[in-house]
């Protein structure tokens, strides 16, 4: 199984949805796939910059270049991930979070890369998203079981202090690899995993995608 935070699922519903500062449409394109469409609207956010609910820079169909289906597409609450943190949720709104984003897709076929799950947050301040970032780290290096063959992966294009690293866990099947990239931009912090069967994904790969919500976030904070 692959290493991931605790934060809740639920079930994608096919309805508009009501995200901070965004409207999000889910509907079903003519092979029967959801498809999201994202219209942003922004709020003040006090550094300068506007506040852009994450869920504007998470990937989508169009960028993995066909062949998956997206599994989830979910906001997190303070209230529902506060407990991965050690904290309550008045204290994790104390601390700046402000709301997170995760979209999760699969293949359609049994090959590759066979989970992509990415998940964005917004914080009140740069600080404390790369505040975040470490914690992520942390809790990726610090699960149960513990990640094993950990390797660097190199971060070519993505802001200094970004984390990447493949790997594998003694609970999933041996020709699976892992692959954990965690980094903070602005005022959000991304986490991006990939599970892929072994050797058929190359580094690049994975970091393209996250370069991809790199440089999203990058059009609207900076």
């Amino acid at each position: 199984m692959p290493v991931r935070l605790p934060e809740p699922k639920r079930a994608l519903q096919p309805a508009w949805l009501f995200v901070g500062t965004l409207l999000i449409a889910v509907a079903l394109n003519a092979c029967g796939q959801r498809v999201r469409t994202v219209v942003i609207t922004a709020t003040p956010g006090g550094q300068g910059s506007p506040l852009v609910s994450p869920a504007a820079f998470a990937l989508t169909l169009a960028d993995l270049g066909g062949g998956y289906q997206e599994v989830l597409a979910v906001s997190h609450s303070n209230r529902e991930v506060a407990s991965s943190y050690h904290l309550t949720p008045a204290q994790l709104t104390r601390r700046g979070r402000v709301t997170s984003f995760e979209t999760e897709f699969k293949p359609l076929q049994s090959a590759g890369m066979l989970q992509i799950d990415d998940v964005i947050a917004l914080w009140k301040t740069a600080g404390a998203a790369r505040w975040d970032a470490r914690h992520v780290r942390q809790e990726v290096l610090q699960a149960h079981p513990r990640p094993e063959d950990l390797r660097p992966v190199t971060t070519r294009g993505l802001p200094a202090g970004t984390w990447a690293a493949s790997f594998r866990t003694s609970k999933q099947a041996a020709n699976l690899e892992d692959y954990a990239v965690v980094f903070s931009s602005g005022r959000y912090r991304v986490y991006l995993q990939v599970v892929a069967t072994y050797g058929s994904v190359g580094d690049e790969d994975v970091i393209r995608l996250a370069g991809t919500i790199r440089r999203r976030i990058d059009l609207v904070s900076h």
